[in-house]
């Protein structure tokens, strides 16, 4: 059967002499032989991980399609393979900056122009359909609209066609976080074809990244009906706000290449975070009791017998990881040379409480300095952590949050923030580079939107809003409770977000 562009993507097969990616269990092999004469197997071979492997099937169909009918010329596949040579080839000097660049310099207008041709004669879905019978002005701003999901899918093809030279880079440098290194590929595609599609349309810019986050903050506040499991996750260090962290790396890693032309998106991504959550959040512990029928089998092996062989399996690689991550926080306490009485320690141990946004502020600094971010420190490891940053923050000339972060929440006040120290902060130089520095994930809606949406303005909102009660006394800390400074506070948060 001869196919053709106007046919349903999602419907239709391509022939196998017209398939220029084809997989294997683990590789998307791309044929360069259009491009190269001789072509060798090494320049071939792509290697996928994760939820890119588990989608390579349609990764392979979507980027066939673009290439068959969209790109006679090749210049994707040009750009692709100068790069496999590069990762192979020029691995130690190939840097992740000159990568993203040469991942950008893809996506020339006409490259961008021939991505929205494809989105637009496949786009199916009605994203507007309902959005009259929406009341709620929350409920409204967290609606995609037809622009939004046009500027996804666009950015779902323009991820299916560059996912294995993105994958082989990660591959060939695997001190890089993964999670982290996609959530700024995906982030970088989407404000490229959200900028050309503001051009084109003469309309001010959208933000994908910010109507995503409005979902996972409306599911987030959603769950926070189960009181009992969000104290168990607090137990175990974690808060809406790292949560919230969480679900945008799996959105912008682990979602928008998997998106279909006939299949609502935006459902799709609310069904998957829906999913995380009751995963995390709602899902069996460690130290959940539950009933046990130890009669009922599977296989050979009672459910008690396969509970207990996971829990084995569970507790040895959590053992292998604290047992790094113990060596590490002991190795910075260590050659910080931080004096703390043992009677101290134990009373840090015995009573320290803090709230969500201490340990968010302890658990980036930490995090920047293991390279990996972690929400579960045991309580010593915590406090360990916390007092490494107070002491490197002194160092730095830090005032008020080497305090915050070794005292405990005493009472929470309505202290009065003047509009002018939150104007302050997004007029002030450090916030303008912290907005530069992250505008690929914030979008540019940032600024101008809701302020009470803004990650930072959360942070010094619900920090400002409490008295601290020291629990090691010192010369300083004694006055904390009434020397709060909403404008320092604001400053050293800028300059803190800044630095890790």
């Amino acid at each position: 059967m001869k196919i053709s562009k106007d046919m349903n993507i999602d419907e239709v097969s391509i022939p196998e002499n017209m398939q220029i990616y084809k997989y294997t269990k683990s590789h998307i092999i791309i044929n360069f032989n259009e491009i190269l004469n001789n072509v060798t197997d090494n320049l071939k071979y792509f290697k996928l991980f994760g939820s890119h492997r588990n989608a390579k099937e349609k990764i392979c169909h979507y980027a066939n399609w673009f290439h068959n009918f969209y790109d006679p010329d090749r210049d994707v596949l040009i750009s692709i393979v100068r790069m496999k040579y590069k990762i192979d080839k020029q691995r130690l000097i190939y840097t992740e900056s000159a990568f993203f660049s040469d991942l950008e310099d893809i996506f020339t207008d006409k490259i961008i122009k021939l991505i929205y041709e494809m989105t637009d004669d496949q786009y199916i879905i009605d994203l507007e359909a309902n959005l009259k019978k929406v009341k709620s002005k929350n409920e409204y701003n967290s609606k995609f609209t037809n622009r939004h999901g046009r500027i996804a899918l666009a950015a779902m093809i323009a991820t299916n066609v560059t996912s294995p030279v993105v994958n082989h880079y990660l591959e060939n440098n695997k001190d890089i976080q993964k999670k982290i290194f996609m959530s700024k590929y995906v982030s970088k595609i989407l404000l490229i074809f959200e900028k050309y599609e503001a051009k084109e349309s003469e309309l001010e810019q959208v933000s994908i990244v910010n109507k995503i986050t409005l979902i996972i903050e409306m599911k987030i506040n959603e769950s926070k009906t189960h009181a009992k499991m969000w104290e168990r996750q607090n137990n175990q260090s974690n808060s809406p706000a790292i949560m919230e962290m969480q679900l945008m790396k799996v959105a912008l890693a682990d979602l928008i290449h998997k998106a279909k032309f006939s299949g609502n998106i935006v459902i799709f991504i609310i069904v998957a975070i829906t999913d995380n959550i009751d995963r995390q959040l709602i899902g069996r512990s460690a130290y959940d009791s539950f009933i046990i029928d130890i009669d009922q089998t599977q296989g050979e092996l009672s459910q008690l017998e396969i509970i207990d062989m996971n829990h084995i399996t569970m507790d040895e690689n959590q053992s292998v990881i604290s047992e790094i991550e113990i060596k590490e926080i002991n190795k910075l306490f260590q050659d910080r040379m931080i004096m703390i009485t043992k009677k101290n320690f134990n009373k840090l141990m015995r009573n320290i409480k803090p709230n969500p946004y201490q340990i968010l502020l302890v658990s980036l600094f930490i995090s920047s300095k293991l390279h990996n971010f972690n929400n579960r420190l045991s309580q010593e490891n915590y406090i360990k952590a916390a007092l490494v940053m107070s002491h490197d923050l002194k160092l730095a000339k830090y005032v008020l949050l080497p305090e915050i972060i070794l005292a405990n929440p005493k009472t929470s006040v309505k202290r009065r923030v003047s509009s002018k120290i939150v104007t302050k902060i997004y007029e002030s130089p450090l916030y303008n580079v912290l907005e530069r520095q992250y505008s690929d994930f914030f979008g540019t809606e940032l600024k101008d939107g809701d302020k009470k949406n803004n990650p930072l303005i959360k942070i010094f909102l619900e920090l400002n809003s409490w008295i601290f009660e020291p629990i090691l006394e010192n010369d300083y800390n004694k006055e904390l409770n009434d020397n709060i400074s909403s404008s320092v506070l604001s400053h050293e948060l800028l300059r803190f977000i800044l630095s890790i």
